[in-house]
């Protein structure tokens, strides 16, 4: 399964691959040829190579699917499936989206038609759907899934899962691409579907399909007039402790992949580590965001007049200014240098700046027509294409610390008070320890000031303990051994009680640390709900 490119920045570059369709019967029937050739692979990571047109221009690309390649095969070597399993559970925004001129199979690649009860020709977006929720069953984790579905038609947003006909239509007014208090853009009073399975997202896709526009041209029988978007937006919530010891047992093959997923999880979410468990206190929120884009054309080509011709004219417009985009992204990372990015000159790239050059793993399927009297189009798609490969996304994890449950805080307290009650008996056994070696230098002074041995009188007894003989040098050398021993236990009890204060420190830190966050968790939420983001 293929890795994200890490950037010298740090970052990672969006990833580009190209897939190219079989020849239509059309084109057959006009006795096209293909004039692309896939040259020798990178291996299982890539890059890819191909080769257009006669000149053999060739083009380096992290995969190149060929004419032949499977839905499933597609879904595998895109990257799609690594970037919804592995980075998307793990809070990274992760963005998929097909780009290419009309006819060249972006929306089949995508899925955003129906596939007509063949999972064979399910595209990207059922595929995505099915493996987010398969997650969603794990027994650790509390999931919720939301779906939100867009157009944009004639530069105008227009929402498909509304139940109201005026915001379907996009004359509403209040559909607006902004910029969110946490720094994502998106597009405000957009109506969210709450889904629990496959079958219901299946089920809103199929109602948004029957609103979108799509008319007939003379390249393209069911050509998408607009830009679709598809967002599902994922709230994970640890719902058990996650155990932190690895599985005595492993198997092999897909389970072993499934047994990964589960530590994957738990690594990345946990916080905090007692007895061999990690108790998480993060909650993932992360947007898997699936573009199908309306595909560029050529009016004379296409044979479009009136408002088929506007609608062609607005399409190239927002691809127009997509290309520039990339272009200016491509520059600015290749080239390390300041650079404006025409993100505002549509409403199209204006909702993908987080996919281009901000918080999101990007995925870019450059779909091409192997026919010769396409190469035009289909060299300028992967010229876009294999400058977009040089883009460079600083995708952060989106996770919201949540705060302590019940039962940590009183454990936290209980061993709190723990604290306190040791260092009250280690300063107690300090003061003893003082006096006894108060007490002793006390009778080692009054010993030093007898002329005599038979003068004093503790000659024959005992000191604290210890047996005086008559020598008076004997004496000296066994009061000094004690002295060194209270000495040396003093210093340990000082040591022990700097260790008890700075434990009841650390503890009262982490408290406040947690209440903190607990705070500005809250407020995060309170902003969040004002502004309806969803």
């Amino acid at each position: 399964m293929p890795s994200p490119r890490k950037s010298d920045g740090g970052g990672t570059n969006v990833r580009v691959v190209t897939r190219v369709r079989p020849l239509s019967s059309a084109e057959k029937k006009r006795g096209c040829s293909p004039a692309i050739g896939t040259l020798d692979t990178g291996g299982k990571n890539g890059p890819d190579f191909l080769e257009i047109g006669p000149e053999k221009r060739r083009f380096e690309l992290d995969a190149v699917l060929p004419s032949q390649s499977t839905q499933a095969e597609v879904y595998e070597r895109s990257g799609a499936s690594r970037a919804v399993k592995q980075d998307l559970i793990k809070g990274f925004n992760t963005t998929i989206l097909a780009y290419g001129q009309t006819g060249s199979g972006k929306t089949f690649t995508m899925g955003t038609a129906t596939s007509q009860g063949n999972e064979d020709n399910e595209g990207v977006i059922p595929r995505a759907v099915n493996d987010v929720f398969n997650i969603a069953k794990k027994p650790s984790i509390t999931t919720k899934v939301e779906v939100s579905y867009m157009e944009i038609y004639n530069e105008e947003i227009r929402d498909l899962l509304s139940d109201d006909e005026t915001d379907a239509n996009g004359r509403s007014g209040e559909l607006r691409v902004q910029e969110f208090p946490d720094g994502t853009m998106g597009v405000a009073n957009l109506t969210s579907r709450v889904v629990k399975n496959s079958a219901e997202v299946g089920y809103w896709m199929e109602e948004a399909s029957k609103k979108r526009a799509v008319a007939s041209t003379a390249m393209n029988a069911v050509s998408s007039r607009s830009h679709a978007v598809c967002t599902l937006s994922i709230t994970i919530t640890p719902s058990t402790l996650i155990s932190n010891r690895d599985d005595d047992s492993s198997e092999s093959g897909d389970e072993s992949t499934t047994a990964s997923e589960n530590k994957s999880i738990a690594s990345d979410n946990k916080s905090t580590i007692s007895n061999g468990t990690a108790s998480s206190r993060e909650k993932i929120s992360a947007k898997l965001t699936l573009v199908d884009l309306a595909g560029s054309e050529k009016i004379k080509r296409t044979g479009a007049t009136g408002s088929r011709m506007q609608e062609g004219i607005n399409i190239n417009k927002g691809l127009f200014v997509l290309g520039q985009v990339i272009a200016a992204l491509s520059e600015k990372s290749s080239k390390n240098i300041k650079k404006y990015i025409p993100y505002r000159e549509s409403k199209l790239t204006r909702l993908l700046q987080d996919s281009l050059g901000g918080n999101a793993r990007t995925i870019m399927i450059a779909c091409v027509s192997p026919a010769d009297d396409n190469i035009e189009e289909s060299t300028n798609t992967l010229r876009y294409a294999e400058r977009a490969r040089s883009i460079q996304n600083d995708a952060k994890r989106n996770v919201i610390a949540m705060a302590m449950s019940p039962a940590e805080a009183a454990a936290l307290r209980k061993e709190n008070q723990k604290l306190r009650f040791e260092l009250k008996q280690a300063l107690a056994e300090k003061n003893n320890e003082a006096k006894k070696f108060a007490c002793s230098l006390s009778s080692l002074r009054s010993l030093s000031v007898s002329d005599t041995t038979d003068q004093n009188p503790i000659c024959n007894g005992e000191i604290n303990g210890i047996s005086v003989k008559n020598q008076k040098e004997d004496i000296v050398l066994r009061l000094h051994e004690k002295c060194l021993v209270q000495e040396s236990k003093l210093k340990k009890l000082e040591g022990e009680l700097q260790n008890s204060r700075d434990q009841v420190s650390s503890v009262s830190k982490e408290a406040e640390r947690w209440r903190l966050k607990l705070q500005n968790a809250c407020s995060f939420i309170e902003v969040r709900t004002q502004t309806n983001v969803y």
